[in-house]
């Protein structure tokens, strides 16, 4: 997705600069960013009606929200009239090319000097978004439509001062495959750069909210400003990649031998406020891909987990000599296995791998 910043004023010195890998905007070396940190966004009425749309955007917010910076959101629905250059954020759906640019979605920031003073966020109506959670329907697995809560996850990115992001797996990269899935839902949430670069900009918020997660997604590359991302792999104890099971490319099954060792390729998160070392599972699941601590048991390990960068890893794993050939299989990882962190969201904690024997 695009944004467009504007300045009120003298317009050179707006450099995007970066902090450890997020982005963000700066005015004659000062960081850009609100003066106050409750900002309102004021929601169309005709663009987001009580029901599913409505519903994605106050998931957006409320994950947003979840964040340990000193920033909140606070949304105002109903809106009659909104627009642009009228000192007032808003968020709407528009079929009005000269606005959107060719984007899915677009935000507009204004600046007064290092101040903002107006974010506009605008969705394209002829746009194939998905207000449902399945990977089934998500372009990121199976289907071929963009989850709408992780647009708006990243358009209020940069409502909020962050810019695009190409070095890390980050949502301000392609926010569409910047998620956690299990048992065939998507889960999400801002995730540990974008996250840092928002305490960065307005402080750690002195209640310490904490959240750690794992995903199979990671960072693979760079399209223009955008990260682009890839799913982990499953690797011999060489370091070789095992095949994809054939008809299996939309949501990989690793083709594995039992008794072989394997290498579990998976990525953890910090997106809270302060370092955590929770106790991570690692597990088999038979016969299907909703990863709980009920499942086979398969090692162990404690991670140190710093909210500085992202922790791409692997897991070295037996796989069990008693299963079944020509079937798939789903390992599973679960961090903060024992639920000893208090954490602001407890959806993102778990994440499987396929499996198949041949």
């Amino acid at each position: 997705m695009n944004t467009k910043s504007l300045l009120l004023g003298l317009l050179a010195g707006l450099l995007p600069l970066t902090g450890f890998t997020y982005e963000y905007s700066s005015f004659l070396g000062t960081k850009i960013k609100w003066v106050d940190e409750d900002i309102t966004l004021r929601a169309a009425a005709v663009s987001f009606p009580v029901g599913a749309w409505r519903d994605d955007l106050i998931d957006a917010k409320n994950r947003w929200n979840d964040n340990p910076s000193d920033f909140r959101w606070t949304l105002q629905f109903n809106e009659s009239t909104v627009g642009l250059y009228n000192f007032q954020n808003e968020v709407w759906f528009s079929d009005d090319q000269d606005v959107l640019d060719g984007a899915p979605a677009i935000t507009y920031t204004w600046y007064l000097g290092t101040a903002l003073v107006e974010a506009d966020i605008i969705s394209d109506a002829d746009w194939n978004f998905t207000t449902s959670p399945a990977t089934s329907i998500s372009q990121a697995y199976e289907g071929t439509a963009r989850t709408f809560v992780s647009v708006c996850l990243h358009e209020m990115g940069h409502a909020l001062g962050l810019a695009h992001e190409n070095d890390l797996y980050n949502i301000m990269g392609d926010d569409s495959t910047h998620v956690n899935a299990n048992s065939g839902d998507i889960h999400f949430y801002p995730g540990e750069d974008a996250c840092n670069g928002a305490v960065f900009l307005y402080g750690l918020d002195s209640t310490h909210r904490e959240d750690v997660s794992v995903t199979h997604w990671k960072w693979s590359g760079r399209s223009g400003e955008y990260s682009t991302h890839a799913r982990t792999l499953i690797k011999d104890a060489s370091g070789k990649p095992r095949a994809v099971h054939s008809g299996t490319e939309d949501d990989p099954a690793y083709e594995v031998y039992m008794g072989e060792e394997i290498d579990l390729e998976f990525q953890f998160e910090n997106s809270g406020a302060t370092t955590q070392s929770p106790l991570t599972g690692f597990y088999l699941s038979i016969g299907n891909n909703n990863i709980t601590t009920s499942d086979r048991l398969l090692a162990t390990r404690t991670p140190t987990l710093g909210r500085n960068t992202t922790y791409l890893t692997t897991q070295r794993l037996t796989i069990p000599t008693d299963l079944v050939r020509g079937t798939t299989y789903y390992l599973g990882i679960i961090v903060d296995k024992n639920d000893s962190l208090a954490e602001v969201n407890e959806t993102n904690n778990a994440t499987y791998i396929a499996i198949y024997i041949p």
